[in-house]
């Protein structure tokens, strides 16, 4: 992977120049299918460990194998590793405050519906929510909205509507692991939304760390579900 640099609307961002064995044109191509496979191929994954392993222990392996397929391996091969750890490191524009306003917004609501009461909580659990709030961030951002920032700069479509759909839509993946526990439906729905605050918010700051940020406090907020969990 050569990594090279694009300008767009004025700001220079990490881009995509050259893949060896295959030109950029595919590796956008294979980067738009990844919503087409990921989604069946986890649901898949869920659905059997939680047969073999029962809903709690099926949910931690299934993100497990989420993180390192989905959000380590697929974005190194398509973008490579030095676009990858651009796209983290740069430090891009600094966020208006707009930006700011929408990415206050999730971990509030989150945390509004999230936290528990005194005395239901333990440092272990904020432990396992912190690894959990890091890992899933991180991967999650770089893969919906890091490898789309990269490969389709110009494309509000394919760089913002299609890959928070796919985000919202992958939310379906994990409750396979339980399908006794209620209707997905809410949370893909939400998932879509904040999918496209994200992605507007990372094109216009040409960075993801703001969007790391904001998406790790959403998912350190849930801990009534890590407490259900372990």
């Amino acid at each position: 992977m050569v990594a090279g640099r694009s300008d767009v609307d004025g700001v220079t961002v990490v881009g995509v120049s050259a893949v060896p064995g295959r030109s950029a044109a595919r590796a956008r191509r294979l980067a738009r299918a990844v919503p087409l496979v990921l989604v069946p191929s986890m649901t898949v994954v869920f659905a059997v460990l939680g047969v073999l392993l029962g809903p709690a222990r099926a949910w931690w392996v299934g993100f497990a194998v989420y993180w390192l397929v989905w959000g380590i391996a697929v974005p190194v091969w398509l973008l490579g590793p030095t676009v990858v750890r651009g796209l983290l490191s740069a430090r891009g524009t600094r966020p208006r405050l707009v930006d700011v306003l929408l990415l206050a917004g999730p971990p509030l609501a989150a945390a509004a519906g999230g936290w528990l009461l005194p005395g239901e909580w333990s440092v272990g659990l904020l432990v396992v929510a912190a690894g959990f709030a890091v890992m899933n961030g991180t991967c999650e951002e770089v893969l919906w909205r890091g490898v789309p920032l990269a490969l389709e700069p110009d494309s509000r479509l394919w760089g913002v509507v299609v890959p928070s759909i796919g985000f919202g839509v992958w939310h379906v993946a994990p409750w396979a692991a339980d399908p006794t526990a209620g209707s997905p439906l809410a949370l893909m729905a939400s998932a879509v939304v904040l999918g496209v605050v994200y992605a507007v918010v990372a094109r216009r700051t040409r960075t993801l760390r703001w969007v790391v940020v904001s998406h790790g406090l959403v998912n350190l907020a849930a801990l009534s579900t890590y407490a259900a969990l372990i």
